[in-house]
């Protein structure tokens, strides 16, 4: 969100159309650079874990396409914030605290999702950073299958290509409104 914003403030996306470089290419390339710090922060998590002598249970495979659908779909969310709400880099702080933090509460990021009351817990079963986080869980910590997880990870999979469409529509729309300015 924080790339995109300050791309479009700083005026960069109108050199932009001035290259051959196209949207596509833009929209793609933010996504890998942003895809390669996710990745690089799982690894060091992942890393400082093992460290202290925490293991891995499940399918390796499985828990990093989870990791990769989380990142793709919080770039997306990204995407679709910065294109549509945020119109200075001060309105990312105030768009990530007023969407992030609850989100993240609620997911179970801070303290474990089995200890809400009934009414949060079943508010988080439409937070994809609940279903990310307890199909990492399940898959790493309880060594648990696709199929036992199914629920969440389905649920990742198509919040993910919503929020990778709507990025890309959103993304598109700013496009145009950036061309007429």
């Amino acid at each position: 969100m924080a790339t995109v914003v300050a791309e479009r403030e700083q005026r960069t996306l109108k050199r932009l159309f001035l290259t051959p470089l196209s949207g596509l290419s833009y929209f793609l390339g933010i996504f890998l650079a942003h895809s390669c710090i996710g990745l690089g922060q799982s690894l060091l998590v992942y890393g400082a874990a093992s460290l202290w002598g925490a293991r891995f249970h499940g399918s390796v495979l499985l828990g990093i396409v989870i990791v990769i659908l989380s990142i793709l779909a919080y770039v997306g969310v990204g995407f679709i914030l910065g294109t549509q709400l945020a119109r200075r880099t001060e309105d990312v702080n105030a768009l990530v605290a007023a969407f992030g933090v609850p989100l993240l509460i609620l997911g179970g990021a801070f303290v474990p999702a089995f200890l809400f009351p009934k009414v949060l817990l079943d508010l988080a079963r439409f937070n994809p950073i609940y279903h990310m986080n307890e199909a990492l869980l399940q898959v790493s910590a309880d060594g648990r299958s696709l199929t036992e997880i199914g629920y969440h990870f389905w649920f990742l999979v198509w919040f993910t290509l919503a929020m990778v469409i709507a990025g890309w529509l959103s993304y598109r729309r700013m496009l145009r409104v950036e061309r007429r300015l």
